[in-house]
């Protein structure tokens, strides 16, 4: 929070839970991820997550982009407590809500050891339907 009081462009968002407050969420991008990353590689996302080896017991969430040269980028990052699906759609909202529903044309997630993308019938995936809303149109623009 510190962070973004010195920068307003750093986006933070927590979620917290029952009657503590504990902290089961924490998603965040600078402002050159916002600003500058995003913008420029959202295009094709590669988004995982690490098992919970911190010290805090949560998985951490990366998304990810590739630039010309084969550098990673890491565009935005969040930390969750339970890696449910709720939890995995909370932070695609606050993806979608960071980048002004800036969003992807594909999103590749790794799970398991295997590889998916954008289904084709989004009705399948409610997740990345949500996440997705103009997957079909950058399909078809991608071939025209």
């Amino acid at each position: 929070m510190e962070q973004h009081d010195k920068d307003p462009d750093f986006i933070v968002k927590t979620r917290l839970e029952g009657p503590s407050n504990e902290l089961t969420g924490l998603f965040w991008m600078t402002s050159q991820q916002h600003n500058k990353l995003w913008p420029k590689y959202h295009d094709v996302v590669i988004h995982d997550n690490t098992a919970k080896t911190n010290r805090y017991e949560m998985a951490l969430s990366l998304f990810v982009g590739i630039d010309s040269n084969f550098k990673t980028k890491i565009l935005a990052q969040a930390l969750t407590k339970y890696e449910t699906l709720a939890d995995y759609k909370w932070i695609l909202q606050c993806t979608l809500e960071a980048t002004s529903n800036l969003t992807c044309c594909a999103i590749y997630r790794w799970r398991s050891g295997d590889v998916r993308c954008c289904p084709d019938d989004l009705s399948t995936n409610s997740t990345l339907a949500m996440y997705l809303p103009y997957y079909r149109k950058c399909k078809e623009e991608s071939q025209v």
